[in-house]
């Protein structure tokens, strides 16, 4: 009879660290890097927006220029970043989170550019409040994760 309790007990605690856990990884994401050459539409709030990349050495080499257009509240803003596919690395000229930025109850689109340095820099969002597309001032930081 005890043993049939404590299993109930601990199925029970196994879930809620479970459900913990699911929760925790689903805020604290790291970047995720998005394709060399692709335009992706994304939901940010009740608005929509869109981010192409375009790397412009991919043909003749594995690194180099790349541009991100960031296409949000009917405005279109290009911004520089490079990338680096080659055999070792994997840099993306884009990575993107969601979190909440602009203290609105919805997570905002966060567009981070990779540096020089192995880490990545975040100078501007798009804001879930009102879709259109913000600078960052200062800019966030993080080391750039393991694609």
């Amino acid at each position: 009879m005890q043993t049939k309790q404590f299993f109930k007990i601990s199925g029970f605690i196994g879930l809620i660290l479970l459900i913990s856990l699911g929760v925790i990884a689903y805020f604290f994401l790291p970047p995720r890097g998005l394709d060399y050459e692709a335009v992706q539409p994304f939901r940010v709030g009740s608005f929509s927006a869109t981010l192409e990349t375009q790397t412009y050495t991919i043909a003749q080499g594995d690194n180099g220029a790349a541009k991100i257009i960031v296409s949000a509240g009917g405005e279109q803003t290009v911004l520089d970043s490079w990338f680096d596919n080659d055999l070792f690395n994997d840099i993306r000229p884009a990575y993107v989170s969601r979190q909440n930025v602009d203290d609105h109850w919805r997570r905002d689109l966060v567009i981070w550019q990779p540096t020089y340095s192995g880490g990545l820099t975040a100078a501007a969002y798009i804001s879930s409040s009102d879709g259109r597309f913000h600078p960052l001032d200062p800019p966030l930081e993080r080391q750039r994760p393991f694609d």
